[in-house]
């Protein structure tokens, strides 16, 4: 098993702390008005106790809303906590535009990876680099005769780097752009 998935199999989100309170219908439980609490969260080993000023690796945190009427935590999808967290969506509407995505959201709508700089960053530096190594294989051919065999194999191997990249960067931000722009439209 691959040592990332095993470690996302141990962890969970942690509460940290309660980063705001505001009231809104609640749709899970008859749209009765209630109190809600907005948490922020980071992922930790199971049974770790964090402290409230724990900080995030890479600045990134997870959201979530707590009803008081029923006290379950219902975590927001990376697209909903970046809304929010960036004044473009008031914590009135989370609730409810929660609910509404929650038949189509997927488990890898809540990993934290896309919307940071470090990603956007190395996905840049995988292009620029696969690009530079192919015009040197290629100077290497023309200039010093360098084999087929080893442009072939670097041509490959950058080939299923960028397939990763696609899959583990480029999908994800594609799905988040599009449920940020689904709800903001309804929001």
């Amino acid at each position: 098993m691959f040592p990332a998935v095993l470690m996302s199999m141990m962890m969970k989100p942690a509460r940290l702390k309660t980063e705001m309170t505001f009231t809104a219908e609640d749709p899970w439980n008859h749209n009765q008005r209630t109190e809600f609490a907005l948490d922020r969260y980071l992922m930790a080993m199971k049974g770790v106790q964090l402290k409230p000023n724990a900080r995030a690796f890479n600045g990134s945190y997870f959201y979530g809303i707590r009803s008081e009427i029923d006290g379950v935590d219902r975590m927001l999808p990376e697209s909903l906590g970046y809304l929010w967290r960036n004044g473009k969506l008031p914590a009135e509407a989370l609730p409810r535009l929660l609910k509404e995505m929650q038949p189509t959201l997927r488990k890898t709508d809540f990993r934290l990876q896309f919307l940071t700089k470090f990603h956007t960053f190395l996905l840049y530096f995988v292009a620029v680099a696969g690009g530079l190594s192919l015009i040197l294989i290629a100077a290497g051919i023309v200039i010093g005769g360098a084999g087929l065999d080893a442009t072939l194999v670097i041509g490959i191997i950058y080939a299923l780097l960028f397939g990763l990249v696609y899959l583990v960067l480029l999908r994800p931000r594609a799905r988040r752009k599009k449920q940020m722009t689904w709800a903001l439209a309804r929001a």
